[in-house]
């Protein structure tokens, strides 16, 4: 049997810079890849397969979920090849004309949308570490991200990372805020309400992250309800 590195390079590789650019733009599921990219869903899944063999492309599914459920998407592993794809692919040669120091300018004023799931991750390490630490309520048995239908406001929705006990009936819910203004209060009840969803959970706890503080009305609710904020600052 032709190993994968082996079928790689049979491929076209333009195939492979498009899905790269529609997954780092925001296409996550494969038929929406396949569409962006203008090629059959079962050509794209076998492209990305080879991608998650080289450990470039990522799957995942809603936290709590198996592996093979229709929520599945796809996210690039790499964070350079995340970065590369989001911002020089397509823009190199304009990045070059603009200089070093104006290239960067323009990057950083757009950094916060870019840092939005990267961001995530770096919140559920930090799960992670404070599981192996044993200073977390429980230590999870599912974590991840999460999304679904949300009934009450009859559209779908999302916690951005999610840490569920053995049996299902503990849950920390994650609210991960990259951005120059401080975490607020709709933010905190957006939480509260989607966490309303997983009904059978019966022992809830709250995490909120985030790069630029808590306003004071969060900050207060956070104290009345035992809920946790976390700057970078905590986190390192």
């Amino acid at each position: 049997h032709a190993c994968p590195t082996r079928r790689a390079s049979d491929l076209d590789l333009s195939v492979y810079n498009s899905i790269f650019e529609a997954v780092a733009s925001g296409a996550s599921r494969l038929n929406d890849i396949a569409l962006k990219i203008r090629e059959e869903q079962s050509k794209c899944g076998r492209y990305i397969s080879t991608l998650q063999k080289m450990r470039l492309m990522e799957k995942s599914c809603p936290c709590g979920e198996k592996e093979n459920s229709r929520k599945t998407i796809y996210r690039i592993a790499d964070p350079f090849f995340c970065f590369w794809y989001y911002y020089l692919f397509r823009n190199q040669s304009y990045f070059e004309l603009l200089g070093e120091e104006e290239a960067a300018k323009e990057i950083m004023s757009s950094l916060s949308s870019y840092m939005g799931p990267l961001f995530e991750k770096i919140c559920t390490e930090y799960i992670i570490r404070k599981a192996k630490s044993r200073s977390l309520p429980f230590v999870p048995a599912h974590l991840g991200r999460w999304w679904g239908n949300n009934p009450l406001k009859k559209k779908q929705d999302d916690i951005d990372s999610l840490a569920l006990d053995r049996t299902g009936e503990k849950a920390i819910f994650c609210e991960c805020k990259f951005r120059n203004q401080p975490f607020d209060e709709k933010e905190l009840q957006d939480l509260l309400d989607v966490s309303g969803i997983l009904t059978q959970i019966s022992e809830k706890y709250y995490y909120l992250f985030s790069k630029s503080g808590f306003t004071a009305a969060v900050e207060k609710e956070a104290s009345r309800r035992g809920i946790e904020l976390i700057t970078p600052e905590k986190m390192f």
